[in-house]
């Protein structure tokens, strides 16, 4: 009949928010340590995925991490508030945060070389979290917390041009700079 109806959108209602708090880790130390001995390191990515999918991993509750978190997680009775985004760009993340108690922000964004976090301005230590997302341990209190992007290789690229210009410069200015600098030889006048 010609008349276009407007999409359906269907939430789905088993997914979770991209950017959560979280009160319950587990090292992935004590995950790889579980693994069978034959299976090589690079393959624990297919083997957790397979927890997930099967249901022995709760990704809902614990978050497995890279490292120890500091501050350490509390755990509690009352739920944990949802993070708000504050800016949401392809190098940059900010979001602002209100927790009760000590938690874990855990964004469900690939992590990567390059990767940084902040806390109320504060360089943090970025946490791996789930073998590929990012996490850090946040303080009880209202917080700021932006997670941002420096590509490691253009600072190195940067550095490298740098020292080449100056090693450029230096072959090409300075034989005339000596000539310059360097005190030249006066002949000697006679006195008779």
């Amino acid at each position: 009949t010609g008349r276009t109806q407007a999409p359906y959108l269907y939430p789905n209602q088993a997914a979770l928010p991209r950017a959560r708090l979280m009160s319950a880790w587990r090292s992935l130390d004590e995950f790889r340590a579980e693994l069978p001995a034959e299976l090589p390191q690079k393959d624990a990515l297919n083997h957790f995925l397979d927890g997930l999918q099967g249901g022995s991993i709760d990704y809902r509750q614990v978050v497995h991490l890279d490292e120890q978190p500091d501050p350490l997680p509390v755990s509690g009775e009352s739920v944990l508030p949802e993070p708000v985004f504050l800016e949401d760009g392809l190098d940059e993340v900010v979001l602002r945060v209100e927790t009760p108690r000590a938690a874990l922000l855990l964004l469900a964004d690939m992590n990567a070389p390059g990767w940084q976090v902040e806390v109320d301005g504060q360089e943090k230590t970025l946490l791996t979290a789930d073998l590929v997302l990012r996490a850090v341990a946040l303080e009880a209190g209202t917080h700021e917390v932006r997670f941002h992007y420096s590509d490691p290789s253009v600072a190195r690229g940067l550095a490298i041009s740098l020292v080449g210009l100056v090693v450029t410069l230096a072959l090409v200015l300075g034989p005339g700079l000596l000539r310059k600098w360097r005190p030249s030889a006066r002949p000697e006048v006679e006195h008779g």
